[in-house]
């Protein structure tokens, strides 16, 4: 997967477009998850968006799935866009049965490895 081509930025407006939407009732109002095949590039784009969040009043959040329930136990002041992630390369077995639990509650999906292909 090249570096520069712009895959970050992409996921970033994705972000921003989806929260958009559901702000203004274009669409249902539904979770964001992202899904990484690497933990560097998990990494990577948690730089991106830090630094994307300095420049901009409403940030996103990312939050790893695992923490999902604990995350939905909390309030919400609704100050931010929350992104669960996850690494692609570990939905086997198990994690196939938890991801479609996910998948059924309606998510966004945004995939990289989506992306690579446009």
């Amino acid at each position: 997967m090249s570096t520069g081509s712009g895959k970050s930025i992409v996921l970033i407006k994705t972000i921003e477009l989806l929260d958009y939407l559901q702000k203004q009732k274009l669409i249902p109002r539904k979770e964001i998850m992202l899904l990484l095949p690497r933990e560097d590039l998990i990494k990577q784009f948690k730089r991106e968006i830090e630094e994307f969040n300095k420049s901009r009043e409403r940030k996103i959040e990312l939050i790893n799935l695992i923490n999902y329930e604990d995350d939905k136990q909390g309030f919400n002041y609704d100050h931010s866009v929350k992104v669960y992630y996850y690494r692609s390369d570990l939905l086997r077995d198990e994690r196939k049965i938890m991801f479609l639990f996910y998948q059924e509650t309606g998510f966004y999906l945004i995939s990289l490895q989506l992306l690579r292909r446009i």
